[in-house]
């Protein structure tokens, strides 16, 4: 089963620099969609994922319920993690 990697923050895409070869390089299946996600737009896509690169999509107990166990590692691209529950990540380790 191939590494899956969700990217949905627009400036990640949008942004042209190394990032992106960096990323490609890896050989990993690279899904994108364009954020910011509700909580509904975000649970269709997970679940089937290893690594999740977010912006300020709706990372909520609902959406870690569904990706775990497979999803490996949450990384917020930029600043501010108003959008995700913490206590409910810390809480799944």
């Amino acid at each position: 089963m191939p590494i899956r990697v969700l990217v949905t923050t627009t400036s990640f895409q949008d942004t042209p620099g190394p990032h992106h070869d960096t990323l490609a390089a890896t050989g990993w299946e690279i899904i994108t969609a364009r954020g910011p996600l509700t909580e509904a737009q975000t649970l269709e896509l997970v679940g089937d994922i290893d690594g999740y690169i977010c912006g300020d999509d709706a990372i909520t107990q609902a959406v870690l319920a569904k990706a775990l166990p497979r999803l490996k590692v949450l990384s917020k691209y930029g600043i501010g993690v108003d959008k995700i529950d913490v206590a409910a990540c810390t809480a799944r380790k």
